[in-house]
């Protein structure tokens, strides 16, 4: 199928091609329309049908504790096989038959990026939009509408015009729904579900990831996460491991592994840095990265809004991006990075020597007074309050 695919668009116009891969899935969603919609089943689907995880997982987790008999449904990948969803969630095919239908009779949708054109919406299904990030360093949306092709535009505004709901954790992310996600419906402030981990630290979880990878339990451990690349390649992850190993455990002792994880958009490309090194493992395939990075000692990414997650939890973390000024014209940030709490390098002997002099009480200062002027919410309830809101619609 997927050579079938490549042939017909080189083929095809590309007017054409687009119009019949959305009937493709737009008329069994339509067929399937005519079945009566089932009050108690929710459909999730995240990143396009990438893994269990991020604000869908943990909404589903809660409401399975608050609404036992509820029927949830995740969408996945073929290829996305050790997916560790738990029963009783159904798993289906993502763009399957089996999808289309499960998705026609759901009363509750949840996703955190956008449906496509061929997604046909019911009266009486209620959609909720989690999003993936914020707030975020990077632009994005009508943020960044120059660097957008006119039909991704088009298909963010009919998938914001059928939002029922959006998901906030902050005034900031309230801001940016309003001003470029082209939204005008009801926004729930409550927080991010999948953050709910981040000020619970389980040990558990950290004893889990370090047994999976072979990794010393009294190990420390950094977490490399950068963000994709509009050409979706690797060649801006430069980062020197060895290097950087040796400046953490000269700035804060203890043996050093790392644990490097490539973009949900990149997750069927082989990881190009760092494999060849003995304290490296390769963690793109891990299903949840908020377990990533509850287990991490220290964070290193670029544009990445995992760090304005993991600032919730006080440890070091910094920005490494050898891209700053190319990233910028083309994309353009909604910070100035130097305002950022996190020390910036844009090669690899400056961020070991953010590493090295690291100041930990000015770090936690300026994220206290980052979160204040973000407005982020500081809750480990998230997920119950949009459990419970998704209660309420079921229950209606």
């Amino acid at each position: 199928m997927r050579f079938l695919k490549k042939i017909l668009k080189k083929i095809l116009p590309h007017k054409v091609y687009d119009f019949l891969f959305d009937m493709r899935y737009l008329l069994p969603a339509l067929f399937f329309s005519v079945l009566p919609i089932q009050k108690n089943k929710v459909f999730i689907t995240n990143y396009y049908g990438s893994d269990f995880g991020d604000n869908g997982k943990y909404i589903a987790l809660k409401l399975l504790e608050i609404e036992p008999d509820i029927d949830i449904v995740w969408c996945l990948r073929s290829n996305r096989k050790n997916h560790n969803v738990p029963k009783p969630i159904r798993v289906v095919k993502f763009q399957s038959l089996s999808a289309a239908k499960e998705m026609a009779t759901a009363k509750v949708w949840i996703d955190n990026c956008r449906k496509t054109f061929r997604t046909h919406k019911r009266e009486g299904q209620f959609y909720i939009q989690t999003w993936h990030g914020g707030p975020g360093i990077k632009k994005s949306e009508g943020d960044s509408i120059d660097a957008l092709d006119e039909r991704y535009i088009k298909l963010a505004q009919k998938d914001s015009g059928m939002c029922d709901l959006m998901i906030s954790n902050s005034t900031f992310v309230n801001e940016f729904f309003r001003r470029a996600c082209w939204y005008n419906g009801k926004i729930l402030k409550c927080g991010s579900p999948r953050n709910d981990i981040l000020y619970q630290s389980p040990v558990e979880i950290k004893q889990k990831i370090k047994k999976i990878y072979d990794l010393p339990e009294d190990c420390h451990i950094f977490l490399y996460a950068p963000t994709f690349r509009k050409d979706f390649k690797q060649n801006k992850y430069n980062i020197d491991i060895c290097s950087v190993t040796q400046s953490l455990e000269k700035r804060f002792g203890g043996k050093w592994f790392a644990l490097l994880r490539l973009h949900p958009n990149l997750y069927n490309q082989k990881l190009l840095i760092g494999e060849s090194e003995a304290n490296v493992r390769n963690v793109s395939n891990y299903c949840d990265m908020q377990e990533l990075l509850v287990t991490a000692d220290c964070l290193i990414t670029d544009y990445s809004s995992s760090n304005m997650d993991y600032l919730l939890t006080y440890h070091p973390s910094f920005v490494y991006a050898e891209d700053i000024n190319e990233y910028e014209q083309d994309r353009g940030f909604c910070f100035d990075l130097k305002e950022l709490p996190f020390p910036v390098a844009t090669d690899n002997a400056t961020l070991c020597k953010n590493i090295e002099n690291f100041d930990e009480d000015k770090f936690k200062k300026e994220v206290f007074q980052f979160i204040g002027n973000t407005g982020i919410i500081p809750t480990q309830n998230a997920s119950l309050e949009v459990a419970k809101y998704i209660k309420g619609i079921l229950n209606n």
